[in-house]
C-alpha cells in the first residue's frame, strides 16, 4: 500500500496540534508539589547564580553543569514551583516538535505528525512522571534536535556542515543527563555510514567534543577534584552498591508501574519496528536511536519512573514511520492506541480536585506535605532565618524560600560521603545551627550512634507538628 502524502497544509495544522497537545496535557498537573529533585536543584543554581562555587559546600550537586544551567534558567524566570514547571511546559514542545521533525525527516509529513502528537501526550505521562522538570525532558529538549539535524542531512535537506551543531546539541544533552547517549548515538552513526564520512564523520566528532570538552575545561577551572568527586566518583559509588538481582527487580517493577503510559506506544513502535526491518537501509536511525535510549534505561542504577521519558521520543518517531506505511484511517488508529491511556489518565486527573491529583501522582509523603510544611515556615521564621529539612527534602527550601548551611540536600550524600554526618552534628549543636529543623526522616536512621539524636534532644524542642511532620526549634 501507498499511502497519499499529508498536504502541506494539513501539515502546517498537525504542527499547530502537536504544540497546543504539548501544552494543553500538562495543565492538569502543572501544580503537583515539586520533587525534591525538581526544588533541590533550583535551590542550589539560585546559589550558583548569586556567586557560590558549584561543587563547593556551597552549592554541592552530584548531577552535570548543564542540568544546573537549565534550572538556573528556571530560577532566573521565577524563583518558584510555577517558574519550573513553566520552564517544564517548553521542554515539553521543544521535545514534541523534535520527534516531529525527526519521523518527518525520515518518512514524511504524515509520519512526523503522528509521531509529535503522540511524544506530545506521552511527555506529560502521569506515571512516567513526566510533569516534572527532570533531566530526562531537558535532556531530550535539546539533544534530540542533534538527531534532527543528522537525519535532514541525510535527507539530503541541509548542508554537511550542519553536522557540527547536530553532535553540539546532541553532546550537551549528556551535560544534562549522563546515560543521554542515544542522540550522539545516531548522530555519529548516521554521520559514519554515508558516502561522504570523510568529510562528515569529523564534523560530527568536532561537534560532539565541543560541549563535553568545554565542560572538562570549566570543571578543571572551577576546581577539578570537586567536579570529579560529585558527578563520577560520588555517582558510581552509589550505583556500585545495587546488586543485579536488585537493578533487574526494580526495573521490574518500575516497567509494569509505567505500563498504562507507554504500553499503546510500545505495540505501535513494533510495528514500526518491522517497518524498519523490511526498510533497514532507510530507516535504520530510527531504530539505532530507540535501541540505545532503552538500552540507558535498563543500565540505570535505579528504577525510577521518570527514567522511562527517555525512550518516549524515539518509540513516538518508529510509531510515526508505522504511521506512514498504513492507510489514513489505520495510522489515526496507531496514534489512538498510543494515547487512549494517558489522555484518559489527563482527562480524569483534569475533573479531580487538586488534592486527589496531587495523591494520583506522588508518592512521596514528604512531597505531597511539602506546600504545607513551606506555608507554616514562611509564617512563622524570617527570610534571614535558616532552616534544614533533616536528612532529605529539599524542595523545602525553594517552597519556604529560606536557604540551609548544610551542603548535602540529599539522603544518600548524607549518609554515604564520608564526614557529611559529622559536619551535620556539628552545624546543629553550633550557635550558627538552623533555627528550625523539619523531621522528615527518624535521627537513629541516620545516625545509629545516637549522637544526632542527643543534639536534636538538647538543642530542638518540639514546635508544631504539620501534615504529620515534627518540627523542631532551636532552643533560644
Amino acid at each position: 500500500m501507498n499511502p497519499r502524502p499529508l498536504p502541506r497544509r494539513a501539515g502546517l495544522v498537525g504542527l499547530g496540534f502537536v504544540v497546543v497537545s504539548a501544552v494543553l496535557v500538562r495543565l492538569p498537573l502543572f501544580a503537583v508539589p515539586l520533587d525534591p529533585d525538581e526544588g533541590g536543584y533550583a535551590y542550589i543554581a539560585r546559589k550558583w547564580a548569586e556567586g557560590a562555587r558549584l561543587y563547593s559546600p556551597a552549592a554541592w550537586v552530584d548531577r552535570p553543569q548543564g542540568l544546573l544551567l537549565a534550572f538556573r534558567a528556571a530560577a532566573a524566570v521565577s524563583y518558584s514551583p510555577a517558574g519550573v514547571r513553566a520552564l517544564a511546559v517548553v521542554a515539553a514542545v521543544s521535545a514534541a516538535l523534535a520527534a516531529t521533525s525527526a519521523a518527518w525527516a525520515i518518512a514524511g509529513r504524515r509520519a512526523g505528525i503522528a509521531a509529535g502528537l503522540v511524544a506530545a501526550v506521552l511527555l506529560a505521562g502521569a506515571f512516567v512522571e513526566g510533569y516534572e522538570f527532570n533531566g530526562e525532558i531537558i535532556a531530550a529538549a535539546v539533544g534530540s534536535w542533534g538527531a534532527v539535524l543528522a537525519l535532514w542531512w541525510r535527507a539530503g535537506r541541509i548542508a554537511s556542515r550542519w553536522l557540527l551543531a547536530a553532535g553540539l546539541l546532541a553532546a550537551s544533552a549528556m551535560l544534562v543527563k549522563q546515560s543521554a547517549v542515544d542522540s550522539v548515538a545516531v548522530v555519529l552513526a548516521v554521520a559514519a555510514v554515508s558516502a561522504n564520512r570523510r568529510r562528515a564523520l569529523p564534523l560530527a566528532v568536532g561537534g560532539t567534543a565541543i560541549p563535553l570538552g568545554g565542560a572538562l575545561l570549566w570543571a578543571a577551572a572551577v576546581g577539578w577534584g570537586a567536579w570529579w568527586f560529585a558527578v563520577v566518583s560520588f555517582q558510581a559509588g552509589v550505583a556500585g552498591t545495587l546488586t543485579l538481582d536488585g537493578r533487574l527487580t526494580a526495573t521490574l517493577r518500575t516497567a509494569r508501574y509505567i505500563a498504562p503510559d507507554l504500553l499503546g506506544v510500545a505495540l505501535g513502535a513494533a510495528l514500526g519496528l518491522a517497518v524498519v526491518l523490511r526498510l533497514r537501509h532507510a530507516w535504520w536511525p530510527a531504530m539505532l536511536w530507540a535501541t540505545v535510549a532503552v538500552s540507558a534505561v535498563l543500565a540505570s542504577p535505579f528504577g525510577n519512573p521518570h527514567y522511562w521519558m527517555q525512550p518516549v521520543l524515539p518509540l513516538a518517531v518508529l510509531l510515526g514511520l508505522a504511521a506512514a506505511t498504513v492507510s489514513r484511517r489505520t495510522a489515526v488508529g496507531l496514534v489512538a492506541l498510543a494515547v487512549a491511556v494517558p489522555l484518559a489518565v489527563q482527562i480524569h486527573l483534569a475533573t479531580s480536585p487538586p488534592a486527589s491529583r496531587a495523591a494520583f501522582v506522588v508518592h512521596n509523603r514528604t512531597q505531597l506535605a511539602a506546600p504545607s510544611v513551606a506555608g507554616w515556615l514562611r509564617v512563622h521564621s524570617r527570610p534571614q532565618d535558616t532552616v534544614y529539612a533533616f536528612v532529605a527534602g529539599a524542595e523545602i527550601y525553594l517552597e519556604a524560600g529560606r536557604s540551609t548551611h548544610y551542603p548535602y540536600l540529599w539522603g544518600e550524600s548524607v549518609v554515604r560521603i564520608p564526614g557529611a554526618v559529622t559536619r551535620l552534628a556539628s552545624w546543629l549543636a553550633s550557635p550558627s545551627g538552623p533555627r528550625y529543623v523539619v523531621l522528615y526522616q527518624r535521627p537513629a536512621a541516620v545516625d545509629p550512634t545516637g549522637r544526632l539524636s542527643r543534639i536534636l534532644l538538647q538543642h530542638y524542642p518540639n514546635d508544631a507538628t504539620v501534615s504529620g511532620y515534627t518540627i523542631l526549634q532551636r532552643r533560644r
